[in-house]
């Protein structure tokens, strides 16, 4: 009694024990099978989140990556139509470009009928001192001569200077060597235009008059025709300035008719003229 006594707390874990494995080993199957539907009841949402994730990384990323490589085939498309329209627009410009300087060619032609002329498209410019000169595609097999005159934007713009077999290179009014004798229409005043480098980048000439000459900014100058190579009438260009008279006379700055800086294609006189003597 005393041994029971002393272990009785032993003793009653024991059958406690003993108990539960009873009813443990007792259980039904609907037993268990209330217990796996509880252990499927908190289970199985996780397994369909885990699921529907799945999907959405097999399926969602897959589609994005499609969806990319549709997106890319469709911009390499417009890509290549936007170079298509953009090379049609710069062939329309350039027909625009080449309607409004035949027009202008024509207008000049009209202009000036009493002479034979003929195009030509310049190819080049002087690379060593812009605008002094510039080369043209038309040349002794074409006819052209050494000091004919060429026109272009309804006036003068120089002379031919020198030739070869098929082209020529022209010497422009704004070149520090060229000299031409013009007079202004309002008045017929005489006087010599000449390039000049402190004017030439704004696309001016200078024009020195005698002191008795009347000029006045806006006057028309035309070439004279006398002591050149230039016919008389030849539009040159509109003065924008007088400059304060000196000793022997004042200058004038002109600014040409000619645009020198978006000259693309000229007019060739077929004619040499003979320098007239004063």
């Amino acid at each position: 009694m005393k041994f029971i006594k002393n272990h009785k707390k032993m003793a009653l874990l024991f059958v406690s024990i003993l108990c539960i494995l009873m009813i443990f080993f007792t259980l039904t199957d609907a037993s268990r099978g209330h217990i796996t539907g509880a252990i499927s009841f908190v289970v199985v949402p996780f397994q369909e989140v885990a699921a529907t994730f799945d999907n959405f990384v097999s399926n969602g990323f897959g589609g994005i990556f499609r969806d990319s490589g549709v997106l890319l085939e469709e911009n390499e498309q417009l890509r290549q139509e936007i170079e298509r329209l953009s090379i049609n627009l710069a062939r329309l410009e350039l027909l625009d470009q080449d309607n409004v300087e035949l027009s202008e060619a024509l207008s000049l032609s009209q202009r000036y009928p009493n002479f034979d002329k003929v195009g030509a498209r310049i190819i080049a410019w002087d690379s060593n001192n812009w605008n002094s000169s510039f080369i043209i595609d038309k040349g002794e097999r074409d006819g052209i001569q050494q000091n004919m005159v060429v026109l272009a934007q309804g006036g003068l713009v120089g002379r031919v200077s020198s030739v070869g077999p098929r082209s020529a290179r022209v010497t422009p009014i704004i070149d520090d060597n060229s000299a031409v004798g013009g007079t202004t229409l309002r008045t017929g005043d005489f006087g010599f235009v000449r390039g000049d480098l402190t004017f030439r980048n704004r696309n001016l000439v200078r024009a020195d008059f005698p002191l008795d000459a009347d000029v006045l900014e806006g006057d028309q100058v035309r070439t004279s025709g006398l002591g050149d190579i230039y016919p008389p009438g030849l539009i040159i260009g509109t003065v924008l300035e007088i400059y304060p008279a000196t000793a022997t006379g004042f200058t004038a700055v002109v600014e040409p008719i000619v645009d020198f800086t978006t000259l693309n294609t000229v007019l060739i006189i077929y004619q040499v003229f003979e320098v007239e003597e004063e």
